[in-house]
Order: structure tokens, then C-alpha cells, then sequence
């Protein structure tokens, strides 16, 4: 086989390659014995028919075709290999010459052009803190005991860390029903600010039975945005009001928390250790993710427009199964947010994806520079790990598939890179 290589740019390259009359002919051997074996005929067992007497019945023209497929793609990958080329779509083939004598075609494609790492060893990222308040430990206390509060129906006035049950409704100006306004059998408790300025407030004082009405303004920064900077007339109906007694925070309190003869004492140096790990664990991620951003940053990282489509078509599935779970489509989270589909690709996607390509393709080549690989035992090791967490055997099955073999390696080669550029970084 003999090959050449053209590349017109750094991010195209066009192959041209030609094998000679003995190598299609070992080519038409294989596929004339491929196409045999299918080949039925009376008094014969489908795939022992002698091959002399199955080629009489092979089209020549299907025959012709698939020599020309098998050829080429096996000496397109050979030639890629040799040359170094990683393609970044499929080829474009087109082909010169296909007779007995032998074939020459030429195969166009797109490349990853070239990555230049800058200074990866001095990029002067400090890790973000991890230590925990006093303050975040009494947070979760409170919401360990609120879990446990009992909570009684009174026929007083409602007041604050009272737990309120509402039907509302918001009307414009025009007294129309506004979208996203409202809600039925809703348990609010007074003082959380969960609803906007003015909405518990307007609750104090009120009784179960009471219906009444108040004129509230949303602000202008608002999650939904048709709600933003809206006046809206709210008409509310209590339903019930209810005490919400708080267990005392004291060894019996411990105990039920805990599930075992504990402290008050033991009980928050627990919450302590486990919002420290979560916190250090966080701190890692986040230091990671500077690195990776100082490196992209000091580095040039070409960002090729299929690579980039690929990755937008990854992060827009993902939403719209993200979207799916919560019992929302894409078209409802537009409305929601005053977004089209364009326009929701540039803002929200597109400069993700942006960073997720050069990200990758800035660790792949760090990678390649520190001869980072993943060893086989490494892989079947976290392999097995993964099988042995599997919930099902549909799971398990697609464990074992190579799809997700590389995306386990993938991520294995990921994490690695990680680690080799935190110790690059660490002070000495």
C-alpha cells in the first residue's frame, strides 16, 4: 500500500492512497468467501456450497462493492495510523481508480489542529477553603428538627414560624388569571421567604376560613421571567394554620437523630465531620476546575465547529432528560425563562459547551505531554466496581458493552490528568 499526505490547513488533511492488483486480490478472496457462506442452494447446507460453485451465484456487482468497502476501510485506518491523523468526522472518499488492477482513492477530512499547552506547572491556583461554622452546623439542626416538629391545627391569628395551608391566585390589571401565579393546598410556613416581599406578610394576623386579597409587585429579577417587575393581585384562602412545635435540641433529640445513645456534644461534631468531608470534597472539584480553567486559558486551544455541535447535541439531550424527570418540556422552561431556541443555545449553551471542548481537548493534550495512560488493570478494576453497584441486569449489560468500556476509560484518563495536574501545582 502506498500513501500520501496533503494538509491544505492546519485543521484539513486529504489522504491519497493506492493498493495494487495482489493486494484488492486478497480482498476479493475474503469477501467472495464472506458473501459464500450466505449463498443457498439445493442439496447443500447453507455455507458449505463449494466456493467455486457459490461464486456463479453472487451478484458481481455486490461482490465488486464490497471489495471496495473492505479495501477501503482498512487501508484508510492503516494510513491514518501512520500518518498520526486523528479524523474528526468521516472521511470524504472519492475515488480514482477501481479496477483489477488495483485502487487509488483520496480521502478528505477535518483534524484536530494543533494544541499548545502554555505553563502548566505555575498556574497559581490556590484550594478554596473548607472549614465549617458554627453557624452551618445550627442551620442543619434546625432543619433536623423542623423534620421532626409537630405541627397542630389552632384557630388563632397566624403568626410567624406558623405553618400556613393556602389556595392563591394571581390576576393582572385586566383581572386575568396569571400563568405561573398560583397554586392550591399549599403549606407555607411564615418567615421561611419563600414567596416573594410582601406575600407571608400579608398572611400575618389571618385565620383559617379568611379570604382576602393583596396587591403585590414581583422584582425585576425574578427566576420566571414573565413574573418580573408584574403587579399582581393575589386572592388568598386559608385554609388551615398550624403551631409548629420544635423538639427541644437535647439528648433524646440526639438519639432519635442519630439512631444510637447519643450527645447533643457528639451529635453536632458529627454534622460537623460530614459537612467538613462534603465541603472538602467540594473545595477539590472547584480547585480542579480553576486549574483546568488556568490552563485552558494559558494555552491555545483551537475549538473545531464539529466538536462543538457534537458537544451542544450532548448538553441539549441531557436538558431535556434533566427537564423530562421534573414533569417539564423544553418549550415550558422557555416560557419560563423568556428564551427561544436560538437564543437559548447562544446564552446558555453554547459558552458551556465552549468551555467543556477546550477543557478536553487541553487535558488530552497534558495527557499526551506527561505519557498519562490508563493501564489495563485499572481498568478492570473500576470496571468490576461498577458492575458490582449495579441496581440491574439491563444495567449490568450495558456495563459490559464497549461503549461503556470507553466511556469509563475516558473518564479513568480524565481523572488521572486531574490528579497529575494538581501534584504539578501543589506548593512545594
Amino acid at each position: 500500500m502506498k500513501h500520501s499526505l496533503k494538509k491544505p490547513s492546519t485543521a484539513k488533511a486529504e489522504l491519497t492512497i493506492e493498493l495494487d492488483a495482489a493486494e484488492l486480490a486478497a480482498f476479493k478472496k475474503a469477501a467472495l468467501k464472506r458473501l459464500a457462506a450466505e449463498v443457498k442452494l439445493s442439496g447443500f447446507r447453507q455455507g458449505k456450497v463449494p466456493l467455486g460453485l457459490a461464486a456463479k451465484h453472487i451478484d458481481p456487482g455486490l461482490l465488486r462493492q464490497q471489495i471496495l468497502e473492505d479495501a477501503i476501510n482498512w487501508s484508510f485506518g492503516k494510513a491514518a495510523e501512520r500518518t498520526g491523523l486523528t479524523p474528526l468526522d468521516q472521511p470524504k472518499i472519492d475515488v480514482q481508480k477501481y479496477d483489477d488492477d488495483g485502487l487509488t482513492f483520496t480521502a478528505g477530512m477535518e483534524i484536530m489542529p494543533p494544541v499548545k499547552l502554555g505553563d502548566y506547572k505555575n498556574l497559581s491556583v490556590k484550594m478554596p477553603p473548607s472549614q465549617v461554622s458554627d453557624e452551618e452546623i445550627d442551620q442543619v439542626i434546625e432543619r433536623l428538627r423542623l423534620g421532626r416538629a409537630v405541627k397542630i391545627a389552632v384557630k388563632r391569628p397566624a403568626k410567624q414560624a406558623d405553618e400556613v395551608w393556602i389556595d392563591f391566585a394571581g390576576y393582572d390589571s385586566d383581572g386575568q388569571p396569571v400563568e405561573g401565579a398560583s397554586g392550591q393546598d399549599y403549606p407555607l410556613v411564615l418567615g421561611s421567604k419563600t414567596f416573594i416581599d410582601g406575600f407571608e406578610d400579608a398572611l400575618l394576623g389571618k385565620r383559617a376560613g379568611d379570604e382576602f386579597e393583596a396587591n403585590l409587585k414581583f422584582p425585576p429579577d425574578y427566576h420566571y421571567q414573565p413574573l418580573r417587575g408584574k403587579k399582581i393581585t393575589f386572592k388568598i384562602t386559608v385554609k388551615t394554620v398550624k403551631r409548629v412545635d420544635l423538639p427541644k435540641i437535647d439528648k433524646d433529640f440526639a438519639s432519635a437523630v442519630s439512631g444510637d445513645d447519643s450527645t447533643v456534644k457528639a451529635l453536632r461534631n458529627g454534622i460537623m465531620a460530614e459537612l467538613r468531608q462534603q465541603k472538602r470534597r467540594q473545595a477539590r472539584e472547584d480547585y480542579q476546575e480553576m486549574l483546568v480553567e488556568r490552563l485552558v486559558g494559558a494555552s491555545q486551544v483551537p475549538l473545531p465547529d464539529i466538536l462543538l455541535n457534537d458537544q451542544l447535541q450532548e448538553l441539549e439531550q441531557e436538558a431535556v432528560n434533566g427537564l423530562r424527570s421534573r414533569g417539564q418540556t423544553l418549550e415550558q422552561y422557555f416560557k419560563q425563562r423568556g428564551l427561544d431556541h436560538d437564543s437559548w443555545k447562544d446564552r446558555e449553551l453554547l459558552p458551556l459547551a465552549r468551555r467543556q471542548v477546550a477543557a478536553g481537548l487541553a487535558l488530552t493534550e497534558l495527557a499526551k505531554a506527561e505519557n498519562i495512560q490508563v493501564t489495563r488493570q485499572e481498568l478492570e478494576k473500576a470496571h468490576a466496581a461498577t458492575l458490582e453497584a449495579a441496581a440491574s441486569p439491563a444495567i449490568k449489560r450495558y456495563l459490559d458493552s464497549p461503549a461503556a468500556r470507553r466511556d469509563l476509560a475516558n473518564r479513568l484518563m480524565r481523572q488521572k490528568t486531574l490528579q497529575k495536574l494538581e501534584e504539578l501545582n501543589r506548593p512545594s
